[in-house]
């Protein structure tokens, strides 16, 4: 996470990016303390050990944003080049953790439609995740592209945590009712992925608020179109349900 800054018009923008993203991410995580905190947190004992290095994984790159955030607002760009260091093994493990976990829970059960749906859902959360993180890292020594993709590792977390949110405490049985549905079951998921959206769109206008920053929260809107999309595709292709039964046959969790 190299802090090299160049351009007057890029050094202000991408300073703002960074003293400003930690406190959103630090919004993010009290969200998803409050959100898994009924099912997982207040109760953690008696979990399989894949829910504790999952929750371990994604608690340590809400960490890592965080710091980092805060370290370049404060001026101590060492210490964040230094921390930086651990996104190399913090980030794989995320979306490994996600794949492990994801496939554990899904062995010795029917493969329904919705089933199908989810687990190819959580497929791709890793995969998505996966392609931010490498991105960021691939840009490192470019704060203006690497602030921007690491932002978005973080977008990648709002589904899973504001579903948990809306399905508890906002959805009633009526706005059920009025849901598409995925395998007879309501698509509760749909509201999180608004907000996916809603910010990125923001976050693109903030990008072209000038015209010589890079426009990556654009591309990144289409991308994330794309991997949440792509289950919905493939949840009518025979081959797919083929290939995800010989994978949950497959001892790999």
């Amino acid at each position: 996470m190299a802090t090299v800054i160049t351009g007057s018009g890029s050094r202000n923008q991408t300073l703002w990016l960074y003293q400003n993203s930690g406190y959103i991410f630090l919004a993010l995580l009290v969200f998803a303390i409050v959100a898994f905190w009924p099912r997982y947190l207040v109760q953690p004992s008696g979990k399989d050990i894949r829910f504790h290095i999952h929750a371990a994984a994604m608690g340590a790159w809400c960490g890592l944003l965080i710091t980092q955030s805060f370290l370049i607002r404060a001026g101590n760009r060492s210490l964040h080049r230094r921390l930086g260091q651990l996104a190399y093994l913090v980030g794989p493990a995320v979306s490994l953790s996600i794949l492990v976990l994801n496939h554990h829970q899904s062995q010795a059960r029917e493969i329904t439609d919705f089933r199908l749906w989810l687990f190819t859902s959580n497929i791709g959360d890793a995969v998505l995740f996966f392609v931010c993180w490498a991105l960021a890292m691939m840009h490192r020594k470019t704060p203006t592209i690497h602030a921007r993709y690491m932002i978005c590792t973080a977008v990648t977390f709002i589904p899973p945590v504001f579903d948990r949110l809306f399905s508890r405490y906002a959805l009633t049985s009526q706005t059920r009712n009025i849901l598409p549905t995925v395998g007879g079951q309501p698509f509760t998921i749909l509201p999180s992925f608004v907000m996916v959206f809603a910010v990125l769109a923001v976050l693109a206008w903030w990008d072209t608020r000038t015209a010589k920053q890079p426009q990556v929260f654009q591309r990144m809107f289409a991308v994330f179109a794309i991997f949440y999309a792509a289950p919905l595709i493939l949840l009518m292709l025979p081959w797919w349900r083929t290939f995800i039964v010989w994978y949950l046959s497959m001892p790999l969790s």
